[in-house]
């Protein structure tokens, strides 16, 4: 055994060197036995024992395979933090062009890799770092997996409620929390559904079975379990079956097998929720910004689809693909100065035919909406092929989403989410209004949060039918919160009328007696309004009132001096869209977000 222990390590002791060898082998001879390699991609792995990261390392490696000018490093850190630093510089060192990296820890991490973010792109799988700016993250949104696990557990135990065990990954995982609190928001809001255990199989069967029959010699009045992962739900379903005792067992997988699928025929999982892993995604987006294409998104977030018994042969069945598509455009506004025709002409070159429906913005919003539902209902009665959506408010979509989906019609958003459930939207393209609002607190916190006296702030805000309105007040706020001496003591929903927002603005500065210092504004016009009546009323913007601003537009010649920080949305591109459809029409499983990317601008 030590014999053969001192093999092992001797191999751990010479492998960075053989490595090294075989990298400078490769960059020297490839012009004499094979295409020349003209990228370099380093993928740091935080553990390969994990499901999840073997999928994402065997789908990099085949699309890599495809790729004859690209070649990839992969390393493993072992569940170590220190091993991945370790790891990533090590890569550096070898010269990759970029990093894929899924963080082992986000807090250790970040800091490191927005370094690096500086010298060359780094792409995060699977696990956000979100307060760092980085190029493009991929993956689930794990919070959302958990309120759809949530939501499946309360179908199934129906009206008599029941009891759940929740079987988690370790918790100083990010993707573990956000599951659990998904999961736990939705359980919470039924009473008659009680969470009576919660502990970590680490990601195991072995791990989950044994603290599964520990759990079981304390009760076993439970009716259902929810693990983080298919391998713990399978150890939770073997020992309880070694205990006479039949229980639903709903997972999450990377990649649905045959074995799995054999499980959902068997009862012995009732559901399993498809979580890609996107590997495959990092490799294409990373051959995108490599050959330089602008105007990349910020965020993908792979779609979560749940597997049972009454969808099992959604894996079987071999995806539709078409060679031309008929494609509803239905606008929220009158778009200045577009030329239809060049618009139009993008889209033809790529077999996509659009039908374009525009906006008559002197309607009312109610009227606005109603005309939008008019045209959705004469696109799906027209037998298009899918719909592009700008919605003009949130609420109120149900309906005609159903009609679009028993039509078997995808529904794309665009800049603006609905208040619907997401099975009846395929994907959303736009910017991320909670992060707008969480970047405009932050510039607040590290900027003026050491003002002498507490801030006092009004918060000009968007319609509330919006879902643009409610995610940047909540992003806002949870920033603020931690902060005693930053408060929201005014909120106005002023629309976007210059006059009406002076007015409003004006109004609230005389019942404060001039004590506003910060106004927090959710769209230029409103910062304008407030800017003028701050004026008025005898003070100065960016000195005595401090105006944070969001703008849902992209422009490099914007920058008003009087406003301190202005967060501006940079719009989804007609190549983006495009992308998402032609993925559809080869078959191809739709992303469920594409965000775009805020730039962020600032007068000191």
């Amino acid at each position: 055994m030590k014999e053969q222990w001192k093999k092992y390590h001797y191999i751990l002791f010479f492998m960075p060197f053989v490595v090294a060898i075989i990298l400078i082998l490769s960059f020297t001879n490839r012009g004499e036995k094979g295409p020349q390699i003209e990228y370099l991609i380093g993928m740091s792995h935080p553990n390969l024992s994990e499901e999840w990261q073997i999928i994402a390392h065997e789908e990099i490696k085949e699309e890599a395979d495809k790729i004859s000018h690209l070649s990839v490093i992969f390393t493993n850190a072992g569940s170590s933090t220190y091993k991945q630093i370790k790891d990533i510089n090590q890569l550096m060192d070898y010269g990759i062009d970029l990093l894929i990296v899924t963080v082992n820890d986000v807090n250790v991490l970040g800091p490191l890799l927005h370094t690096i973010n500086q010298q060359i792109p780094v792409i995060v799988l699977d696990r956000n770092v979100s307060q760092y700016d980085l190029s493009l993250f991929i993956g689930p949104d794990y919070y959302s997996i958990g309120k759809k696990a949530g939501e499946r557990v309360v179908k199934l135990l129906g009206q008599a409620g029941g009891k759940v065990i929740e079987i988690r990954g370790p918790l100083e995982s990010p993707s573990v929390v956000d599951m659990s609190h998904g999961f736990n928001h939705i359980i919470q809001q039924h009473p008659n559904i009680k969470l009576i255990s919660s502990f970590s199989g680490e990601w195991l069967r072995s791990q989950s079975e044994e603290k599964m029959r520990q759990l079981l010699e304390r009760t076993k009045d439970f009716d259902m379990v929810f693990a983080h992962n298919n391998a713990m739900a399978l150890g939770a379903y073997y020992a309880s079956r070694d205990n006479n005792i039949h229980v639903d067992c709903i997972g999450v997988s990377g990649l649905m097998s045959n074995q799995y699928q054999h499980y959902i025929q068997e009862d012995i999982l009732n559901t399993t929720f498809l979580c890609p892993i996107g590997g495959k995604e990092a490799v294409e987006y990373a051959m995108d910004i490599l050959h330089g294409e602008e105007d990349m998104p910020k965020k993908i977030i792979l779609d979560t689809i749940p597997i049972t018994k009454d969808n099992e042969e959604y894996i079987a069945n071999t995806p539709r693909q078409l060679p031309a598509m008929r494609v509803g455009y239905i606008e929220s506004q009158q778009v200045q100065d577009l030329n239809l025709d060049m618009f139009l002409g993008l889209f033809q070159q790529e077999n996509i035919d659009i039908i374009y429906k525009t906006m008559d913005t002197n309607l009312s919003l109610e009227e606005q909406q109603e005309l939008q539902l008019k045209q959705m209902r004469a696109l799906i009665d027209k037998g298009v092929d899918m719909i592009v959506l700008s919605p003009v408010v949130s609420t109120g979509w149900d309906g005609i989403l159903n009609h679009a989906k028993g039509h078997n019609i995808p529904v794309i958003l665009l800049e603006n989410e609905v208040f619907a459930k997401d099975h009846l939207w395929s994907t959303y393209m736009g910017s991320d209004y909670y992060d707008q609002g969480k970047i405009a607190a932050r510039y607040l916190v590290n900027h003026v949060y050491n003002m002498e006296r507490d801030m006092v702030i009004v918060e000009l805000r968007g319609h509330a039918a919006l879902a643009s309105t409610i995610q940047r007040s909540e992003g806002f706020n949870q920033i603020i919160n931690g902060y005693s001496r930053i408060n929201i003591d005014y909120t106005c929903e002023a629309g976007e009328h210059l006059d009406v927002v002076k007015e409003s603005m004006f109004n609230i500065l005389e019942d404060s007696n001039g004590q506003v210092n910060v106004v927090f504004a959710h769209n230029e016009a409103m910062a304008i309004g407030a800017i003028k009546a701050i004026e008025d009323y005898g003070l100065e913007s960016g000195k005595d009132v401090t105006v944070v601003s969001c703008y849902n537009a992209y422009d490099d010649m914007i920058n008003h001096p009087q406003i301190s920080c202005q967060v501006q949305s940079v719009p989804i591109n007609q190549q983006q869209l495009i992308r998402v459809i032609k993925d559809y029409m080869a078959g191809k499983q739709l992303p469920k977000k594409v965000i775009s990317k805020d730039k962020v601008v600032t007068n000191k």
